[in-house]
């Protein structure tokens, strides 16, 4: 997978998770000391990109539980 189809599969999630497509993709510019770095940075890799999601689950479960 290209860095674009990884910023894809995160932009997808996160507007699930934050509810609107134009707010994940202002987040996936966003710095975030939890991870390190920009989402959409971060999705260069593909390590980096099981981060984001990782940390989008994480924030799903919390915000539902």
């Amino acid at each position: 997978m290209t860095a674009e189809d990884n910023v894809g599969r995160i932009l997808e999630q996160a507007t699930d998770v934050i509810g609107s497509e134009e707010a994940a993709r202002e987040w996936l510019d966003k710095r975030s000391g939890t991870l390190g770095g920009t989402p959409r940075e971060l999705a260069g890799t593909p390590e980096g990109t099981d981060r984001v999601l990782l940390h989008l689950a994480g924030i799903s479960r919390h915000r539902f539980a």
